[in-house]
């Protein structure tokens, strides 16, 4: 499983990238806001097509987010980690994956998938894979029947904190009748949450 995992992470950067797309296509990826300046990461949206090959390859039983990213030379690392909340409050902190810079340029794209049991993330940086997953047993739904969970993919600059929010996920046992979860931003509403879990990217000097 793990293995098959990887793999779907890595065809999916490598149809982001535009690898066997014609030149004139290669340069017309969408990404969801164009205004992020500076040290950044943000969403990346697939064509139809390779959305539809992407899916292929994952048999549709995974959620995922794919990102582009720029930091400047004044950073070196970039970690990948996962904040648990439970009641509201923060109960884990844990690391998924710790990538040194190598080269000059710091410009790539990133992969996040999420499932029940773990998180996985792989980063591309100048035609170079690493991969690396954490297991989270918060994911796990304990109540199917009425349970939910509100899962959403995030960008943005870095913050004071040389962090950027890349997934937020919150877990709950039972729906109001106002549907509320459904609605709103899950990073704005912790506190309806029994769970919730921060997945982010953190880039240090």
């Amino acid at each position: 499983m793990n293995r098959f995992i990887i793999i779907l992470l890595a065809t999916v950067l490598v149809l982001v990238s535009g690898c066997g797309a014609p030149a004139e296509e290669k340069e017309d990826l969408d990404t969801t806001n164009e205004t992020l300046q500076g040290n950044y990461i943000r969403s990346v949206e697939l064509t139809e097509e390779e959305w539809a090959l992407a899916e292929l390859v994952s048999a549709g039983i995974q959620d995922y987010g794919v990102f582009d990213y720029h930091f400047d030379e004044s950073y070196t690392n970039i970690v990948f980690k996962v904040d648990v909340y439970r009641e509201g409050k923060l109960a884990e902190t844990g690391t998924i994956m710790n990538t040194e810079f190598y080269e000059k340029e710091r410009d790539g794209k990133i992969a996040v998938l999420v499932n029940d049991t773990d998180i996985w993330v792989n980063l591309e940086s100048n035609g170079n894979y690493e991969s690396n997953h954490r297991d989270c047993p918060d994911l796990q739904l304990e109540n199917d029947q009425n349970g939910g969970k509100v899962l959403e993919f995030r960008e943005g600059e870095l913050d004071d904190e040389g962090r950027v929010v890349l997934c937020t996920v919150g877990l709950y046992q039972q729906e109001p009748e106002d549907g509320v979860m459904q609605k709103e931003p899950v990073l704005e509403n912790t506190e309806r949450y029994e769970r919730f879990i921060v997945i982010y990217a953190e880039a240090i000097e």
